[in-house]
């Protein structure tokens, strides 16, 4: 796929009227732009493993529902809607999140 948006990236500028140099002037300025945003999806990834496979997510949000189960049922539908909102920017992805808190909240709710 990228091989297939490079050649034609070249054949376009070519068409264009673009000469080589510029042509490489111009990927590289975009490809400059675009750095930043790569190192964060990076490293968003790799929080996500070492939250994951060091189980710590599972102990964040055992230690934010143990406090629900003496409450009543109409309260703790408050607090469970109030730490969804604290794992929202933990767990991006909406099946990792079911999958993680679905099965320590069901008790509660």
């Amino acid at each position: 796929m990228i091989a297939i948006m490079l050649c034609t990236m070249v054949i376009v500028g070519l068409i264009g009227g673009m000469s080589f140099e510029k042509l490489g002037q111009s990927f590289a300025r975009g490809l400059g732009s675009m750095a930043f945003v790569a190192f964060v999806i990076g490293l968003a990834k790799v929080i996500s493993l070492i939250l994951g496979n060091g189980n710590v997510i599972h102990t964040i949000v055992y230690v934010l529902t143990k406090p629900l189960l003496a409450l009543p049922k109409s309260v703790s539908s408050i607090g469970l809607t109030l730490i969804v909102s604290i794992i929202n920017p933990l767990i991006p992805s909406t099946t990792s999140k079911a999958a993680i808190l679905v099965p320590i909240m069901k008790p509660v709710a």
